[in-house]
């Protein structure tokens, strides 16, 4: 199970409408659908993705294709801080 802080909510919304507006209804459809899979995976194996303590205390970080997704470990589930186009300075938006 995962659970996303507001910021990340708003990554995944912010996602979702540029691959829209950029790529289409269906690619935004798929990427985001896949995306909530690679989520799901992650909760499931929460050490799969390495570890960015360097950035915060206890944040890994697991990447999706062109986005990194950075959580912390919780007891029964994964909280997602943010989702952020590989570009992106995460020492910026951590």
């Amino acid at each position: 199970m995962y659970k996303l802080s507001q910021k990340a909510a708003d990554d995944f919304g912010d996602i979702y409408e540029y691959t829209f507006l950029n790529f289409g209804e269906e690619q935004a459809d798929n990427y985001t659908e896949e995306m909530e899979s690679c989520l799901q995976t992650v909760s499931e194996a929460p050490f799969i993705g390495r570890d960015c303590s360097d950035l915060r205390p206890g944040i890994r970080r697991h990447d999706y294709q062109k986005h990194a997704i950075f959580y912390r470990v919780r007891d029964f589930d994964i909280f997602v801080i943010r989702i952020l186009h590989q570009q992106m300075n995460p020492m910026l938006h951590l």
